[in-house]
């Protein structure tokens, strides 16, 4: 993922534990806070779960306050390999309890995916080119990016590749807390880093480019010399 992007992220997660993170100043974090109580960033929040919450202008999902990166995480952790497109669509936007789709558009999209996979499936056919059809049927369904963001997964629309169809379940952390249990290896990280070199490659693809793709950038905070360490 972008590391503007898990930057915003970390902050969040700051913001709503209320708490200053080692690695920001007081200075910095009592600036930070004076931000977030004004009236325009107030505002600026509400509008945007406004649009969230409108099926024109977003998407009703029932994530709660974790992000889909942090679902993808844990999805992978649970099942042991990399989780689908519509998978991790599926776990956001099914009510819990009822099993109902949160509105109209979700079940449709569900639906009218199944329907193209399974007229796209040719029987015999590799994994690995299931899997390409799988995620090219989900981009087909909901239209390509918009905004840099496909509909169902947002911002992780950089995390697919063109060679696999889920997400990879090596993906870094929004935590920055270090855990002694979940030290990577050297040679898995080089590993990981090898395999985040073709995350845009779904999205140069599949999917019309306007202007410059921005790099991935891994950050290397709290890496030690013998690998990385990351928190699900």
């Amino acid at each position: 993922m972008k590391a503007s992007h898990r930057l915003s992220e970390m902050f969040r997660d700051a913001r709503m534990a209320g708490q200053r993170p080692y690695w920001v100043g007081e200075h910095i974090w009592n600036s930070l806070l004076a931000h977030w109580n004004t009236p325009q960033y107030r505002i600026k929040c509400a509008t945007a779960q406004k649009n969230r919450a409108s099926e024109k202008g977003g998407a009703l999902h029932t994530g709660g306050s974790i992000t889909t990166h942090e679902h993808v995480i844990r999805m992978a952790a649970a099942l042991g390999r990399a989780v689908h497109v519509d998978e991790v669509f599926t776990q956001t936007h099914i009510r819990k309890g009822t099993g109902e789709y949160v509105d109209e558009r979700s079940r449709k999209t569900i639906e009218d995916f199944s329907a193209r996979l399974t007229q796209a499936t040719p029987e015999g056919g590799s994994g690995a080119d299931e899997e390409m059809i799988r995620t090219q049927c989900w981009v087909d369904r909901v239209g390509g990016k918009k905004k840099g963001r496909l509909y169902g997964v947002g911002q992780l629309a950089s995390h697919y590749s063109a060679g696999r169809g889920g997400i990879f379940r090596h993906q870094p952390s929004t935590s920055t807390t270090f855990d002694p249990n979940n030290v990577v290896s050297k040679d898995a990280y080089d590993s990981l880093l090898a395999r985040f070199e073709n995350l845009e490659n779904l999205v140069r693809t599949l999917v019309p480019q306007q202007g410059h793709t921005a790099p991935i950038i891994i950050p290397a905070a709290s890496f030690p010399d013998h690998g990385c360490a990351r928190r699900r």
